[in-house]
């Protein structure tokens, strides 16, 4: 496997060719246009889709995992739409419309889902994807890494949503390195399409977006990961060996770039890699509390 350590960018917004579009550059929520919010799994997404159906007075329409061809909804007829949904898809049925997202740092993102999928009660989702999920969680977090039933959630999965079915993108396999540069140019590319972006980790995102809302907005509490039960708890020390770190640097790597070129945008300043280090070091506390067996009596 190539080196696999976490190269961010220390200062700068640029990928390849492609610069971060300024803050200041970007159109302000128009409530005449249609709003898209593109969730990416693990980015406190469930509370945002809530909070902006509060703030709007609307019902938003979930798109999550819509096919080619199956957005068949007058996009005119729903003010706020949101899921897991490449906006590719989403800006060709809405071309209108205003995108929104939110990034997570790679490694905390990646470690978030494999923490909240162990935490899914046994018994609590069905089907092939749901007994994958439970397969796959409830081993060593390594094995799920290199689980190819789900090589798309966790092969630099920000990267993918934003770009979709991109042509240097495999559906079933990893993305070749030799691609890096052009798909953070293109994923960054893509974030200059909408109208706002920022990162879970910018101790000022709920109050940027409600400024660009130019209305209320709270973010609630919702679809936090809970205690892992009984069965499922472990020792995360176990699990996070240097193998195991440099994989998951190597699977967040594209994320990660392009996490940093907005991070480089929205907090001027700011050590992109202490940031980043820090966010993990805080993930791997909380998640070591909530996976942490019982102590012996």
């Amino acid at each position: 496997m190539p080196e696999a350590r976490l190269l961010l960018r220390a200062a700068g917004a640029a990928v390849g060719d492609e610069t971060l579009r300024a803050v200041a550059s970007r159109s302000w929520f128009d409530p005449s246009r249609a709003l898209v919010f593109t969730h990416i799994p693990k980015t406190a997404g469930t509370a945002v889709r809530y909070g902006l159906e509060r703030s709007l007075g609307v019902p938003g329409l979930d798109v999550s995992g819509r096919r080619a061809g199956e957005l068949t909804e007058d996009p005119t007829l729903h003010p706020l739409v949101y899921g897991h949904l490449a906006p590719t898809r989403t800006m060709a049925w809405a071309p209108g419309a205003q995108h929104i997202t939110l990034l997570r740092e790679g490694r905390v993102r990646l470690l978030s889902h494999w923490a909240y999928w162990r935490s899914i009660p046994s018994g609590y989702t069905s089907g092939f994807w749901g007994d994958t999920i439970q397969r796959v969680s409830r081993g060593a977090f390594r094995d799920m890494l290199l689980a190819p039933e789900v090589v798309t959630q966790v092969d630099n999965h920000s990267v993918r949503m934003l770009l979709g079915d991109h042509p240097l993108i495999p559906p079933t396999g990893r993305i070749d390195p030799r691609h890096d540069q052009e798909l953070s140019a293109a994923a960054v590319a893509m974030l200059n399409r909408f109208s706002f972006v920022d990162v879970v980790e910018n101790g000022q995102w709920v109050a940027r977006l409600r400024a660009w809302l130019g209305r209320g907005f709270e973010l609630p509490r919702l679809n936090e990961t809970p205690r892992a039960e009984a069965s499922a708890r472990t020792d995360l020390s176990r699990h996070l060996t240097q193998e195991t770190l440099d994989l998951v640097g190597f699977l967040t790597r594209l994320d990660n770039l392009v996490w940093s070129s907005v991070v480089a945008e929205l907090m001027p300043g700011v050590s992109v890699r202490a940031l980043s280090d820090a966010s993990f070091i805080s993930t791997v506390a909380r998640h070591a509390m909530l996976l942490a067996p019982d102590p012996a009596s």
